[in-house]
């Protein structure tokens, strides 16, 4: 029974004991389970079918109910109820409105996206009481389906099941009710990667994922959607009334339809511009793709815009066919999307380029327009931006504020030293007695050296707030970012201590990189196991696909000395045991036994995990260097070292080390990818952003 989750938001008292149990079964065209229960591209598709089904269904009221797990779960949620008080399905229909899949009935709801939650989950509970005005009677029914009663290639038509039906003595409200339990776990999805929970589920996206699939409908409020407990109303998204338009779009054969364009300007804060090809779907507008919308001349006050672009007039093939780059008139119709957004943004920011017209001829402009220098107008770009974010809060040009000749230079050198960002919003957030106490600062020291000395420390201190959310971070959320953790460190060895700063990540001598390889994947590579202690048994979800990972870099002590520096980073689920001592040790003595490793080289080998067994820790202790605490072996002749770390340890003693000042120093709340972005552009991490971009939707 759903693993418990009839629980009393989802009681239907309507209901009475069933007395009459029906055989049935599918009426179909042998379409097989595989193809049914998995056509939607991914859960939150599934999900938004159902809810078109109580669309169509001339719902008024439709309640969402959705059971979360905690975070340790293997899946972030455990049941789905979705509840509307549409006209239902009458006991009489039950074979035309629910079992028949050889048709898309979607006259009245239902169709075949009624068994769009068997994606979601493996048990599926519909309930409903409907009325026929025909023969004036109100019946009831129930109906169970599990995944444990289909096989993947098995006909859909060969399955039969009970359903519990009833005529009921007197008219009821009706309403249609889907229950979906035992929600697929991780080694489920990794079969089929379309079950999968996506994040538009979760407890912060699940209200404006709901209003992305359906702004009509609650800004007109046109249907009341009810999400655990909560009305969501038009006033928690948008900013006015949405901007409508039709635009006449006209195909390469010269045939012309009207195109009905929806602009809603939303409350967030995100600087993202979503667009939205509609089609109309039995009377609900659904999304079939989605894209970005950007450009550079962008002013920054445009804000967040979902823009729905209505299809239902193109040619089938068009808007099935939006992903396919090759298609002539798709991608005539991408650039006539495009033409439009840009004009219509343009016009909404026309007080922008007013404002950099005038900021152009303004004698402290630090630019000179006719320049050709190389990247210039890339700079000319952001410092219009940021001067007009400026000027909309202190007027400097309107009211020939002097100051600007000290502000705009500090800008352009900011913009060059990559620190825009921060310079200017603590510009317009600075307080005034902070203005004062910058002066009296100013007055014992240069801005230079106050600015290069915490340049420094808050460098530190956000790179060890990256790395701890990385790692005791929710992983679900950057698995991506977190099986290239390796990459990131290569960018920060001075964690390790400060003398490996300057490390390069390209050993010199090739034949030594090889070979540190070649030895790691021969002694150090190993699936931990519970019988060894060195298994983490409830690391679970996205976690688990973390496997292992290795670096070395070299550091040039002096001109006849180097230091290599191999690091061993486990994965989430393995705790340092006494095996991975032994490990480890063996490591070394094969670097100082084999020839092929020079022996006038310092190695020093770290080891490093999430946890470490307390039988680790007790030789770990035992073994330390009086004279280096943090070392765990060193061989005779001090030429190999291994340290044993835990990352909360190294972490701790970081901060420990930055106290002085992080008590002093807040550090804003660190954004991985905004910090690969800002660190790590050089990498390929997807940063390139076009003027309309695909995107997920």
């Amino acid at each position: 029974m759903l693993d418990g989750i009839l629980c009393a938001y989802i009681t239907d008292s309507a209901i009475p004991d069933f007395p009459s149990t029906m055989k049935r079964r599918f009426t179909t065209n042998s379409r097989v389970v595989n193809e049914l229960f998995t056509r939607y591209l991914n859960t939150f598709f599934a999900f938004a079918e159902l809810i078109n089904n109580s669309i169509q269904a001339t719902a008024r009221n439709i309640w969402i109910e959705i059971t979360y797990n905690d975070d340790m779960a293997d899946v972030p949620i455990s049941a789905i109820s979705i509840k509307d008080d549409g006209h239902g399905v009458h006991v009489r229909d039950i074979d035309r409105r629910l079992f028949n899949i050889g048709t898309a009935n979607k006259q009245q709801g239902k169709g075949v996206g009624r068994f769009a939650a068997m994606q979601i989950g493996k048990h599926v509970e519909i309930r409903s009481v409907a009325y026929d005005p025909t023969r004036k009677e109100t019946t009831s029914l129930k109906i169970h389906l599990g995944a444990d009663s289909f096989t993947p290639a098995k006909n859909i038509d060969e399955v039969e099941f009970d359903t519990e039906e009833l005529t009921l003595p007197s008219k009821e409200a009706t309403y249609y009710h889907v229950l979906i339990g035992k929600i697929y776990n991780s080694y489920e999805v990794k079969e089929v990667p379309r079950r999968r929970i996506i994040d538009k589920f979760l407890p912060d996206n699940i209200a404006l994922s709901i209003f992305e699939r359906y702004p009509l409908e609650i800004f007109n409020k046109k249907v009341n959607f009810h999400v655990n407990g909560k009305l969501l109303d038009r006033s928690q998204f948008v900013v006015g009334k949405p901007d409508l338009a039709v635009i006449k779009f006209e195909n390469k054969r010269g045939e012309s339809f009207d195109i009905a364009v929806t602009a809603f300007k939303l409350k967030s804060s995100l600087d993202r511009r979503k667009v939205f090809i509609t089609n109309n779907n039995a009377g609900v507008q659904s999304i079939v793709s989605g894209f970005e919308f950007d450009a550079t001349w962008m002013s920054p006050k445009i804000g967040d815009w979902f823009i729905y672009v209505d299809s239902h007039e193109l040619p089938t093939d068009m808007f099935t066919n939006l992903d396919l780059e090759l298609d002539e008139n798709v991608r005539h119709f991408k650039l006539f999307i495009k033409d439009y957004l840009t004009k219509f943004f343009r016009k909404k920011g026309k007080e922008y380029e007013d404002f950099a017209s005038r900021l152009k001829k303004d004698k402290f402009y630090p630019y000179d327009n006719d320049s050709d220098e190389k990247g210039l107008s890339s700079k000319m770009l952001v410092f219009d931006r940021f001067a007009y974010l400026l000027e909309d809060r202190y007027h400097f040009i309107k009211q020939q504020d002097k100051v600007r000749s000290v502000v705009y230079p500090l800008i352009d050198r900011a913009i060059s030293n990559g620190d825009i960002v921060d310079v200017v919003q603590n510009v317009l957030k600075l307080e005034n007695d902070l203005v004062g106490r910058f002066k009296t600062l100013m007055s014992k020291t240069s801005a230079g050296e106050l600015i290069r000395f915490n340049e420094r420390v808050v460098k530190k201190l956000e790179d060890i707030a990256f790395l701890e959310k990385l790692i005791y971070g929710d992983i679900s959320k950057s698995v991506k970012e977190r099986k290239e953790l390796h990459k990131f460190l290569e960018r920060m060895t001075w964690v390790f201590g400060e003398q490996y700063a300057d490390n390069t990540t390209l050993l010199s001598d090739k034949n030594l990189e090889n070979n540190l390889s070649n030895l790691r994947d021969e002694l150090l590579k190993c699936e931990p196991k519970k019988k060894d202690d060195n298994l983490i048994e409830n690391i679970r979800g996205a976690s688990k696909s973390i496997t292992d990972l290795f670096m070395y870099s070299e550091r040039i002590v002096s001109a006849d000395q180097r230091e290599v520096m191999v690091v061993e980073l486990k994965a989430p689920r393995v705790r340092l045991s006494i095996k991975e001592l032994a490990q480890v040790k063996n490591y070394a003595w094969e670097i100082e036994q084999r020839g092929i490793f020079p022996k006038n080289l310092k190695y020093t080998i770290i080891l490093i995990g999430s946890d470490i067994h307390p039988k680790a820790l007790f030789e770990i202790n035992a073994s330390k260097k009086p004279d280096s605490v943090d070392v765990f072996f060193r061989n005779e002749t001090r030429n190999i070292e291994i340290k044993v770390i835990r990352w909360s340890d190294l972490f701790e003693t970081l901060k420990l080390k930055l106290g002085y000042l992080s008590t002093r120093l807040k550090v804003e709340e660190i954004s991985i990818s905004g910090k690969i972005e800002e660190d790590f552009a050089d990498m390929d991490t997807e940063r390139l952003r076009s003027t309309l971009k695909k995107v997920a939707v």
